[in-house]
């Protein structure tokens, strides 16, 4: 998902076991604002391990909205919508996703637990990852005049001139690196997150 506040995908260093556990986990908390309020004690440590932007470190993004981090509009909404889905039942939430660096494919969910007065902690977890068949690294398109293309920040499947949605990829055979404007796909767009709790 386009979304994390570190900016940059963690380098997958660590291992797929320990990335699993959750308590192992990088996380931080938004207030009923969603303003990041606090961050978990390693995190300008897995920040720099990762190969994260600096401007992202805990001192630079605590206080600020979390809408800052999220790329495109159809994305915030959706998180709007489960963070508060998540406030107004109580329930924890586990919301799929992907996220791969330019050589990994990487399975993720984004785990929701609600707090008192109206915060949210947010972890993000490694399911699963794997290499990709070659080198593909996406980044969000500076602004609407440059070409690009549309991608869904929750599968990260690209939009094909022809409008269907493909593995990125399939969909970019010919590129090391790609400029995308995020969205969501019809598929992914579906699924509300306002839906029944999974814990």
């Amino acid at each position: 998902m386009a979304e994390h506040p570190t900016a940059e995908p963690d380098s997958g260093h660590a291992g797929l076991d320990e990335l699993s556990d959750p308590a192992a986990s990088p996380w931080y908390t938004v207030d009923r604002q969603d303003c990041l309020c606090e961050l978990s004690g390693d995190w300008d440590a897995r920040l720099a391990e990762g190969g994260g932007a600096a401007a992202c470190r805990g001192a630079r993004i605590l206080g600020r909205p979390l809408r800052e981090f999220i790329a495109g509009d159809s994305t915030r909404m959706y998180l709007d919508a489960a963070l508060e889905a998540t406030r107004l039942t109580g329930q924890p939430r586990r919301l799929p996703y992907r996220c791969d660096t330019p050589t990994l494919a990487r399975r993720m969910q984004m785990c929701l637990q609600p707090l008192a007065d109206g915060r949210v902690r947010v972890t993000h977890q490694l399911l699963a990852q794997q290499p990709l068949p070659r080198p593909l690294a996406c980044h969000a398109a500076a602004s609407a005049p440059e070409p690009a293309r549309l991608r869904c920040s929750l599968c990260l499947r690209l939009r094909t001139p022809e409008g269907h949605w493909l593995d990125p990829v399939t969909a970019a055979p010919d590129v090391a690196s790609l400029a995308v404007h995020y969205t969501l796909c019809p598929d992914c767009g579906g699924r509300h997150p306002g839906g029944p709790h999974r814990r």
